[in-house]
């Protein structure tokens, strides 16, 4: 494989950060993937498998609803009575994208064009091995979903329906993509996430009307497990519900932006369920803890950055 192609096309990608378009996503992604041909080999051949493992690294950048991508791609072996044959190359590709409602990801067809290097090695020293390249050119769509703040896993299937002569093959793979603009964030960020959380430690604990704030909790995205269980004073909460005379809490779910308003809903009534189950193992009675499912509506930080905050859940006593 020729590495400076490899170099040469990744590098068409850096100058897009100078020119006057939003880049709203810069990342790299590393697959495996499962390749099957169909018509790589003779039809007088006695055995055959056209199908093999294979993988790509890539790098693109996500402009409003397009993918501008290029990559190293492997697509596999193929074998048969005397040789092997690879391919494997470097190419470009454009995709369009778009939303999923809710929270359900975001699906991508894609067009690229790669240079493939073909080997073909005989087991016989009688016969000489054979090299050639080539373009081609695949259809597809992809699958993607978030992970982690940073890390969307995906599923990619291609169809590459000119390899060599009159042979196709369809190239299915799963793997991760990592975005370089949150991994990378400058320092400015950095500087607001300390303030932010600085703010939210000392956060008081205020008082609502009828009501008087006790702890929270948060939340991973898209999830409802307690991340902070040991940080609520359970006896010092028993002993105020004793001092004013009450014994219900009020519990109030929040969520980040993400998502629609129904799915958030319920997101946080889940979340609220999972405190309340936390506080009915202390020996808090469940029909005492009142859950108001709030979504995405009246977020503490408008701000992506600070969305860990949004997913909370806060914790009062009714006066």
């Amino acid at each position: 494989m020729n590495l400076k192609k490899w170099i040469s096309l990744s590098a068409l990608l850096v100058p897009l950060q100078s020119i006057a378009v939003e880049i709203d996503k810069t990342y790299v992604v590393g697959t495996v993937g499962y390749s099957a041909a169909k018509g790589s080999c003779s039809a007088d051949s006695n055995y055959c498998d056209e199908n093999s493992f294979g993988g790509r690294l890539g790098v693109g950048v996500q402009i409003q609803s397009f993918d501008i991508y290029a990559n190293y791609l492997n697509l596999g072996e193929t074998f048969n009575e005397d040789n092997v044959n690879s391919l494997e190359g470097i190419g470009v590709g454009l995709g369009y994208h778009f939303d999923l409602p809710e929270t359900y990801g975001q699906l991508t067809g894609h067009i690229e064009v790669p240079y493939l290097l073909s080997k073909t090695r005989y087991y016989s020293k009688s016969k000489s091995n054979e090299d050639s390249s080539f373009f081609t050119y695949g259809l597809g769509v992809s699958y993607s979903k978030a992970l982690a703040d940073s890390v969307d896993g995906l599923v990619k299937l291609t169809y590459y329906p000119s390899i060599l002569s009159d042979s196709e093959l369809v190239f299915l793979e799963a793997g991760v993509s990592f975005d370089l603009n949150k991994i990378f964030s400058g320092p400015v960020v950095v500087e607001k996430t300390y303030t932010i959380e600085k703010q939210i430690i000392q956060r008081p604990y205020t008082s609502e009307p009828g009501l008087t704030r006790v702890g929270e909790s948060y939340f991973d995205f898209d999830q409802a497990v307690v991340l902070n269980p040991d940080s609520f004073n359970f006896n010092r909460i028993k002993l105020e519900m004793f001092d004013s005379g009450t014994n219900t809490l009020v519990m109030k779910a929040y969520t980040d932006p993400k998502g629609g308003v129904e799915y958030n809903k319920s997101l946080a009534g889940d979340r609220c369920d999972a405190v309340a189950d936390l506080f009915s193992v202390q020996g808090f009675k469940k029909v005492n803890i009142e859950c108001i499912a709030v979504g995405q509506e009246d977020l503490l930080y408008d701000i992506e950055a600070f969305d860990r905050y949004n997913r909370r859940v806060d914790v009062y006593i009714a006066d």
